[in-house]
């Protein structure tokens, strides 16, 4: 697997955020970033994010753990 934070500041193109960054304060975080996470999340981990489970992410954390 690939490190996590590395490719959502890459996608994200913010400075820094750790797990307990609230999604809505980053400004990069708008559809097409979340079109991008749904994209790696299949191509790297294999996993499917639904717009249901999408809405559920508050935090980067909750992303994390649903890589995981």
């Amino acid at each position: 697997g690939q490190n996590f934070s590395k490719i959502n500041e890459e996608k994200l193109e913010t400075d820094e955020f750790d797990e307990e960054t609230k999604l809505e304060d980053i400004d990069a975080w708008d559809s097409l970033a979340k079109l991008s996470l749904m994209a790696m999340a299949k191509k790297d981990f294999g996993k499917l994010i639904s717009g249901d489970t999408m809405k559920g992410f508050e935090k980067v954390g909750d992303i994390i753990a649903f890589l995981k």
